[in-house]
């Protein structure tokens, strides 16, 4: 099943199949995945306000890649942006992703990058998805 991922500018609408996607902001399946055409990026990053545009992500096409120079405050931020999306405390992550809190929170603090870290970023937007998959049923 592909999901995607519906976004305003940077807010996430919405995360789910093309035809839940669909019921939830009033428009065809077709619509959800006409979104995620390249030509239709591309007019949407041209356009002259592309924070009031409409984007479709297809998650299965994502792959997790991590930039060689990732430092930790790169991850700092991500982990706190993608937890705090979600009104996660870092205790709750923790134990959904398999960790700690104190790692949690040194990965924060800017401390320390995980050893695993592909995996450890997969974990965490999968559990981000379920969240938000959850708050919407």
């Amino acid at each position: 099943m592909i999901e995607y991922a519906i976004y305003k500018g940077d807010e996430l609408i919405c995360i789910g199949t093309a035809e839940e996607c669909a019921k939830e902001l009033n428009v065809t399946r077709k619509y959800i995945q006409w979104l995620t055409m390249p030509p239709v990026k591309e007019r949407i990053a041209k356009s002259k306000d592309p924070e009031k545009c409409i984007i479709s992500i297809r998650l299965d096409d994502e792959e997790v890649e991590v930039d060689e120079d990732l430092t930790c405050e790169d991850f700092s931020d991500y982990l706190k942006f993608m937890r705090q999306s979600v009104q996660m405390t870092q205790k709750q992550l923790a134990d959904a992703i398999g960790f700690n809190y104190q790692t949690v929170a040194r990965w924060e603090a800017e401390k320390r990058l995980p050893k695993k870290i592909n995996k450890i970023i997969e974990a965490i937007r999968n559990e981000v998805k379920l969240r938000i998959k959850y708050k919407s049923a």
